[in-house]
């Protein structure tokens, strides 16, 4: 398995920070807000008055309530506590949950590009294979007949992250409803990572659980409370799926981590069922930032940006710039123009190419406004000494 890309960048941007070096972190995969103060305030509580001990592995029975309450309140889907959600230390390893499940040595998982970087991985950790399927000549929407062509009588799976990281892509009910189609047609599972379901800024989210009995009976929906609530650290996510597969998760995790932190749940229950005001409000302050770095960034030659509808990820299309030179360096893909903007513009940018897409790189706007003028300054200032000739 090749190491997390994203994880790769932060710990670099960390060392040279130690080293006293003014780094702007366009990599962040996480909000720079903190934990709302009633969800750390829950988890104190919980340290205070003891509840530290072991739960059920599937966590505990107010927490999978907690999910239950979210997922029917802002998607409109309707799961049993006790039998259809799976607690999780963070979504990913929901996501592998679900693939170490359905997936055998030799099996196929449907995987769009870009994706995020981990699924290709976790598909390859059971000795399943990842089927690419190329979306950047779409608007980093599935085509259908590309969905079709791909599949033979070894796929299991398909995984469709919407809103999509790294692209912030957002898919409609029709384009939803025509991937429900061709599972159901073809009998294949749905993982449907939705983490970032809250973070919708044009449009409406759909969640696939809620397109219908048919497509919910084989579909997991992935979330977690990592970026709506800035709880990275805390690792408390979740699986919803019918209990024909979240039982055999549930028993793959009671051997593997067992149970997420207890404290964590306690700190979940909170956030997913307390007041959502500052959630709200920091939703519509992620949109602010999204037109701000897109406006920026437009004026940058080399940079062709698609407008995410959710997330807070832009992923511009920059090689037109591929091929230049700095400081007798060529930059020959998005690896290379990642590395000359860290060590030229002091900017971590992520590499399109970790995302299964060359040509692009991700850039978050997860970070105030100041800081998203001082790194496209310098992104600017980078762009304009590559020598194009």
């Amino acid at each position: 398995m090749a190491e997390s890309a994203t994880l790769a960048l932060d710990a670099k941007v960390q060392e040279l920070r130690r080293a006293g070096t003014d780094i702007v972190d366009f990599g962040a995969g996480q909000p720079d807000f903190p934990t709302p103060d009633p969800v750390k305030e829950a988890g104190e509580r919980a340290i205070r008055e003891n509840r530290t001990k072991y739960t059920a592995a599937a966590g505990l029975p107010e927490a999978r309530k907690a999910v239950e309450h979210h997922l029917h309140e802002d998607f409109g889907t309707k799961y049993d506590a006790g039998r259809e959600i799976l607690v999780t230390n963070g979504a990913k390893q929901a996501i592998f949950n679900a693939v170490q499940t359905l997936a055998d040595a030799g099996d196929e998982i449907l995987v769009p590009s870009p994706y995020w970087v981990s699924y290709p991985e976790q598909v390859r950790s059971c000795g399943a294979v990842p089927v690419v399927i190329p979306t950047e000549d779409s608007d980093f929407r599935l085509d259908p007949k590309r969905v079709e062509d791909a599949i033979t009588d070894r796929t299991r799976a398909i995984i469709l992250n919407s809103p999509s990281n790294p692209t912030g892509a957002v898919y409609t009910r029709d384009e939803l409803e025509a991937v429900a189609k061709i599972a159901e047609t073809h009998d294949l599972v749905v993982i449907a990572d939705e983490i970032y379901g809250r973070m919708v800024y044009d449009g409406t989210f759909v969640s696939f659980g809620a397109l219908g009995d048919a497509a919910r009976a084989r579909t997991v929906v992935i979330g977690a409370v990592s970026k709506t609530y800035s709880m990275t650290g805390w690792r408390f996510g979740w699986a919803a799926g019918p209990s024909e597969l979240i039982g055999p998760m549930s028993r793959l995790q009671s051997h593997s981590t067992s149970n997420a932190c207890t404290v964590s749940q306690y700190a979940a229950i909170e956030a997913l069922t307390g007041d959502q005001t500052e959630t709200e409000r920091r939703v519509v302050e992620f949109d602010r930032r999204r037109q701000h770095m897109l406006d920026r960034l437009a004026k940058i030659d080399g940079f062709d940006c698609i407008a995410p509808s959710g997330a807070f990820f832009v992923f511009p299309r920059v090689e037109r710039l591929f091929g230049g030179r700095i400081d007798g360096k060529s930059i020959d893909g998005s690896l290379a123009f990642a590395e000359a903007a860290l060590e030229h513009a002091k900017v971590a940018i992520v590499p399109g190419v970790a995302f299964g897409s060359d040509a692009f790189v991700r850039i978050s706007y997860a970070i105030s406004i100041d800081e998203i003028d001082r790194g496209v300054d310098r992104l600017a200032d980078f762009v304009g000494r590559i020598d194009r000739a």
